[in-house]
């Protein structure tokens, strides 16, 4: 329920001024130009008027009634929180299976215009596309994120993956912290781990997100799945599970022997 109780805060910090409409944390840039629209000429001037802020206690953007505007997202929180809660006994959720009956391994990758994933649970399963010209233009870290997601969609919609303990892996650090963090201070990414998090829920999944070396990623084949090319690791046949060291302790991966 955590992620659904963003739209508390949103609401909460939308005096602040480095917001956008929809109440989402603005980048330092973005933040910045607007301050500057906002009759504050350079870089100084904008840290001198926050200065002024915090040493004054003067709010200079907060409303005079003391109320702020409701964020947009909040009127659909809300309604997700309505539904999550209108059961009568709190609905059970899957977190350790008292028996395993299947695992599903996972490598998603997103390179330039490419996207691919492999992965294995009843035999191998591939996916290569590309991105439109509208994912095309969003950040490096939602596609590698959207990436995964999709796929993980797929694979459950196949009922491939139900009841099932899934390692998916990835070279974007970015992918595994807002998934376990449960929020991202980006709309879009925010919204990619509610799907991911639904995905549990609705198909009785127990998902481990693992960031991995690109190098590892390159090995695997992955990498050159996204890129069209379907000749390299699992793809020309080697073993997955040579690629996922999940047995192995941290200190045995570095041991030479």
């Amino acid at each position: 329920m955590i992620p659904y109780v963003e739209g508390f805060y949103l609401t909460a910090e939308m005096w602040r001024g480095n917001q956008d409409d929809d109440g989402w944390k603005l980048p330092a840039k973005k933040s910045l130009d607007a301050t500057v629209d906002n009759g504050v000429d350079d870089e100084d001037a904008a840290v001198v008027a926050h200065l002024v802020r915090k040493l004054t206690d003067q709010v200079l953007r907060a409303p005079a009634s003391g109320k702020t505007p409701p964020a947009p997202c909040l009127r659909d929180d809300l309604r997700a929180l309505q539904e999550l809660t209108q059961s009568e006994a709190p609905p059970l959720r899957l977190v350790r299976p008292r028996q395993v009956v299947h695992v599903f391994y996972g490598f998603g990758d997103a390179s330039g215009k490419g996207k691919g994933k492999s992965g294995e649970a009843t035999g191998l399963h591939y996916r290569v596309g590309v991105w439109s010209a509208e994912e095309e233009a969003e950040s490096s870290n939602y596609r590698e994120f959207a990436n995964l997601i999709e796929s993980s969609e797929e694979e459950a919609r196949a009922r491939r993956m139900v009841d099932t303990k899934v390692f998916l892996c990835t070279d974007n650090s970015t992918t595994e912290s807002a998934f376990y963090k449960g929020s991202s201070s980006s709309k879009k990414l925010h919204t990619l781990i509610l799907r991911l998090h639904k995905l549990q829920v609705e198909y009785r999944l127990i998902i481990h997100l693992i960031h991995v070396s690109g190098r590892r990623m390159i090995a695997q084949g992955t990498d050159g799945c996204s890129r069209g090319v379907l000749m390299e690791g699992v793809m020309a046949g080697q073993d997955m599970l040579s690629f996922v060291d999940l047995a192995k302790t941290a200190i045995e991966n570095l041991l030479p022997f």
